[in-house]
């Protein structure tokens, strides 16, 4: 019987594991998931380098964002390496000027940087609520004037966002500061960014690895792909170790398709001189072979000076996509509407048409309020390629009390969506009466015709009397 007893206590003591185990998986999943959909502010690029007196520009973006009727920031840096010398607005709030904003900061930039900060802003001006943009964008750009060499954080301070009805909390959203270094040694993918829809099957494009450093005499590096997505046709030397063919080099390279991966070697051959400031290390062709999204990343890049020490340095890592996510809310139709009010109690259909203009299938959610209250929720609408699909549902308003308020679709911003402005359709202004105040167009012309022959009737009546 104890025996019995120890191996079901033992049996109970694995399920228990399994159990734990298996939550902190899914848990694990699902911080995952939702730390890459959050909210973020930042400055880009995260790290920024530039020679004394010259100029660079930073970014400073927002990412998968909710409704954005307002924001403000204050940056800080070090005022013995940088000085601001520019500000500019971004296009997110704006929507490309189709908007009216109000871009606020320092008229004196001098002011600020003297204590190594500044505060400053923009905010929708005079616009409704369903000029809110969402999705992803740039908010403003700084541009900075390198004093000397040294580094210094680019740090947000303070930040605050506002939707059309208020503050949004500050749990909703994360910051990333930015930095500068100068010198900062780097490689990168260049283009950072490649997107392009027009980049379909069997078309190729390059992007090359660049490198900034001193005394470079041999460098090696892994770089991966999405083998699904993109197949390396071939990598060829750049011009920069070798002087632009002044000197020898031994460039080997080792592409594997398979898998996803290519090394890359390149030494230079004696006699010659290190390679000194920026330039091209290598070429690569990439060859499209599906529609989809793929990181192009230097797994391991190592650079080393004639002595074979390495060289401390920053990597860079690129992006590829041909994928436009795009959804669209194209029209409104309601029926059930009585000479433009809608009698409490009553039940109202509303038909909302959707568009998918992306290139791609996606799995839409559509939300319809009356004024704040949401009305009808749907998170798995299914549209294909360039798919336009009608979405009817009921809204009945019992209940509800009389005022007036806009009808409004949207459709929630996809992930990596930027073209969000049609993602919001107004129908108009719907209001609602108590039920039997609403009269037809009929009946109120009646009531008139029976006003006015009464009147007339009383009126011949009294003249008479006086005859």
């Amino acid at each position: 019987m104890e025996a019995y007893w120890k191996m079901k206590s033992r049996k109970l003591t694995l399920t228990l594991i399994l159990i734990i185990a298996l939550a902190t998986l899914c848990s694990s999943f699902q911080v995952k998931w939702t730390s890459a959909q959050s909210m973020k502010i930042l400055i880009e690029p995260e790290i920024a380098t530039a020679e004394p007196d010259t100029e660079f520009t930073v970014e400073l973006n927002i990412r998968n964002s909710e409704k954005i009727y307002a924001w403000y920031v204050n940056i800080t840096w070090n005022t013995q390496i940088l000085n601001v010398t520019a500000l500019g607005e971004g296009s997110f709030l704006n929507q490309e000027g189709s908007r009216k904003t109000d871009f606020i900061y320092p008229l004196n930039l001098n002011v600020p940087n003297s204590n190594g900060w500044i505060y400053f802003g923009c905010c929708l001006k005079g616009e409704s609520s369903t000029a809110q943009p969402t999705g992803s964008g740039t908010l403003a750009y700084l541009t900075f004037t390198v004093l000397k060499p040294g580094e210094t954080d680019l740090n947000f301070t303070k930040t605050l966002l506002f939707n059309y009805w208020g503050e949004i909390s500050h749990t909703k959203y994360t910051t990333v500061n930015g930095s500068f270094k100068y010198p900062y040694f780097t490689v990168l993918v260049d283009p950072e960014k490649t997107s392009d829809p027009n980049l379909t099957v069997d078309t190729t494009f390059n992007v090359n690895i660049t490198a900034f450093v001193n005394e470079l005499y041999r460098w090696h590096m892994n770089l991966t792909w999405n083998n699904a997505v993109l197949e390396m046709v071939e990598a060829v030397e750049g011009t920069f170790l070798t002087s632009g063919g002044t000197y020898s080099s031994n460039f080997t390279r080792t592409i594997v398709q398979a898998e996803g991966y290519a090394l890359l070697n390149c030494t230079l051959l004696e006699p010659a001189a290190p390679a000194n400031g920026t330039g091209t290390l290598a070429t690569i062709t990439f060859k499209v072979k599906a529609l989809g999204e793929s990181d192009i990343r230097l797994e391991q890049a190592e650079l080393y000076d004639r002595e074979g020490v390495e060289i401390a340095h920053g990597i860079i890592h690129g992006e590829f996509t041909n994928v436009i996510h795009d959804v669209a809310v194209l029209d409104i139709d309601v029926t059930g509407i009585n000479d433009n009010q809608v009698a409490i109690g009553s039940v109202v259909t509303i038909v909302v048409t959707v568009k998918n203009k992306g290139n791609m299938p996606e799995i839409a959610e559509l939300k319809v309020y009356y004024g704040l209250l949401p009305i009808y929720t749907n998170s798995s609408i299914n549209l294909g390629t360039n798919e336009t699909k009608q979405v009817t549902f009921s809204w009945d308003t019992s209940g509800l009390s009389k005022g007036q308020e806009e009808l409004k679709a949207s459709l929630t911003p996809l992930p990596y969506e930027t073209l969000t402005a049609d993602n919001d359709r107004v129908y108009g202004t719907i209001p609602l009466v108590e039920a039997g105040a609403a009269l037809s167009n009929e009946v109120i012309i009646a009531i008139v015709v029976i006003v006015i022959i009464v009147a007339l009737v009383a009126f011949l009546i009294i003249k008479k009397r006086k005859s």
